[in-house]
């Protein structure tokens, strides 16, 4: 029996049965190609699939269900921000309410209603803590102060109402 053919450069055949088309170079992965001829073969003979030498990892799938990264520009992570600093300055007894400075992270996840987990950097502002909310960047920072992280997670349930609820939130120092 001879050996399969090494070092298949990026875009050669690769895989197959007992590696009979080849193996890919170092540094290259063997990517299943997707056609009618690759699913009857491995339906039949489920290690002999063939595919193609890629510089890319192939694409785990999807955790349906679990959380994924988000861009903290999207609106709905905007929105849930907003509201959460506004929440959390009505419980609080200070003086000056907290101002969204920027969101530090985001990731959501889909439960019933969409979940976010969000790293929301805040500072004191020169507002006063009277239960309204205030427009993002309408009070400004208090000179002094130090900013501060809020990690908290809010669920979006638009058909509810009130729309938005907190699960957990905890507020720390900002270490830059």
């Amino acid at each position: 029996m001879a050996c399969p053919p090494t070092g298949r450069a990026a875009g050669e055949s690769c895989g197959g049965p007992c590696d009979r088309d080849g193996l890919c170079a170092p540094g290259l992965t063997c990517a299943p190609v997707d056609t009618l001829k690759t699913r009857v073969l491995e339906f039949f003979a489920p290690d002999a699939r063939s595919g193609v030498c890629t510089t890319r990892e192939p694409l785990a799938p999807a955790c349906v269900g679990c959380p994924s990264p988000a861009p903290p520009d999207d609106e709905g992570i905007i929105d849930a921000a907003r509201w959460a600093v506004a929440t959390v300055n009505a419980g609080r007894n200070n003086a000056h309410a907290l101002e969204l400075v920027r969101i530090a992270s985001a990731s959501k996840q889909v439960v019933a209603g969409i979940k976010y987990m969000l790293t929301i950097e805040v500072g004191e502002s020169s507002c006063a803590n009277d239960g309204r909310q205030h427009e993002v960047g309408a009070c400004p920072l208090l000179a002094d102060t130090q900013t501060l992280l809020l990690d908290v997670e809010v669920v979006d349930a638009p058909w509810r109402t009130p729309r938005y609820m907190l699960l957990s939130k905890a507020l720390r120092n900002a270490h830059r």
